[in-house]
């Protein structure tokens, strides 16, 4: 009986150990969710923000603004940003590129600013080929973002060049739809 009471008090001892953990592991899985739920619900709301702000670029579908599983995504036109070989940020592009700072500064994700072509080859003698276009837009993109008050810790420029089409290069249309900026939170 003794050894069979002595079993009994490791293995109680063991179940409370068992408890104890996890215990603890939910305690942190639910502080994590509560990250999680804010970080979506603060995402919600910079989603929603940016939908209002941009409304007028939105609806004539100058801008797209997607929401991701992790974050969001702005796809814009070149047209809003940028006359056509060039990588200078158009007035009315500052004006856009303004709100959308003021709606992102205060998210604490990464902000990766990508430049996208279409795949007519560039040759001049500020930018030898595509690549060149369009790294020089997004880190046009992205100095504006950290002019306008957005951590520069958090921003990333990258070229895609004509790499990532959305469609095809074949048509007036489906070039112009190439030729973009994107910004992933």
């Amino acid at each position: 009986l003794q050894q069979a009471h002595d079993q009994l008090d490791r293995d109680v001892r063991r179940l409370r150990d068992t408890e104890r953990t996890l215990t603890e592991n939910l305690s942190q899985r639910e502080a994590e969710l509560a990250n999680r739920t804010k970080e979506v619900e603060q995402l919600r709301g910079t989603y929603e923000g940016l939908v209002k702000d941009l409304e007028s670029e939105v609806a004539a579908g100058q801008i797209k603004i997607e929401q991701l599983r992790d974050g969001l995504r702005l796809d814009m036109k070149e047209g809003v940003l940028f006359a056509s070989g060039s990588s200078d940020v158009n007035a009315p592009g500052q004006k856009v590129l303004a709100k959308v700072a003021q709606r992102v500064a205060s998210v604490p994700h990464r902000i990766e600013v990508s430049g996208h072509t279409d795949d007519v080859p560039i040759r001049t003698a500020r930018f030898p080929s595509n690549w060149e276009l369009a790294a020089a837009r997004a880190t046009g993109v992205v100095r504006i973002l950290a002019q306008r008050g957005v951590p520069s810790a958090r921003l990333t420029a990258v070229s895609f060049a004509d790499t990532e089409p959305l469609a095809d290069n074949a048509t007036p249309e489906g070039r112009a739809r190439n030729r973009r900026i994107e910004i992933t939170l």
